[in-house]
């Protein structure tokens, strides 16, 4: 629900009326609710005042995706870490999932309890790729080697993003996105590269610094 504050936008997107008369929801109510972003991405943020995660029923969240989907290249949705009854609903239309975590026993041991609840209940067929973050380079500074991780996950991980805290505190307080702020750094590479290989180097180029849901297609 920070998506506002990382991007430094002014204001909410007025999704209570999206709660209060879902019948309403249409490709137009869509564009209303979206806030513009001057890199051209399209967010729906979180509400100003907090809300249950259960506060929108499974059908509403069906059929924002289903227009999103029509109306923009690509859809991001950023998931909170528990699980609402709308979570299934939206892994089960992902095309991709990026499952993040640190590389820490608490961590990984929460990682592998999702990982078991989404192969238990047939949630998706989507890909999922494990993104190992804040992991440094100096092997010192790790008390779990990523090939240790990926074992007790029985999974490969497919990404790793560098321990950038400074770099990544700079993006958040200012709300500019660490390849906007700092593209050559290492982070940005990475972040960069992930999308690359997901959705192609020639499509990446269009949707640098994606934590929104959508771009105008």
């Amino acid at each position: 629900g920070d998506a506002l504050l990382q991007l430094d936008l002014a204001h909410h997107s007025p999704v209570l009326d999206l709660v209060k008369t879902p019948e309403r929801l249409d490709r137009r109510m869509l564009d209303d609710l979206m806030i513009n972003t001057p890199s051209g991405l399209k967010v729906l943020t979180s509400p100003e005042q907090p809300m249950p995660l259960d506060a929108l029923p499974a059908e509403t969240v069906d059929r924002i995706l289903a227009l999103a989907r029509r109306r923009y290249s690509y859809v991001v949705v950023d998931m909170p870490a528990a699980l609402a009854r709308w979570s299934e609903t939206t892994l089960h239309k992902a095309d991709h999932i990026f499952l993040v975590t640190q590389v820490n026993v608490p961590s990984l041991r929460a990682t592998l309890r999702l990982l078991d609840t989404l192969r238990d209940e047939h949630v998706t067929r989507a890909p999922i790729t494990i993104v190992a973050n804040r992991y440094s380079a100096k092997a010192s500074d790790n008390r779990l080697p990523i090939q240790q991780a990926a074992r007790a996950l029985d999974r490969e991980i497919g990404v790793v993003l560098p321990n950038d805290y400074k770099l990544v505190m700079e993006s958040l307080d200012s709300g500019v996105p660490v390849s906007t702020l700092k593209p050559a750094s290492r982070l940005a590479r990475a972040i960069g590269e992930t999308i690359d290989a997901v959705i192609g180097a020639k499509a990446a180029k269009k949707s640098r610094g994606f934590p929104g849901l959508g771009r105008r297609k």
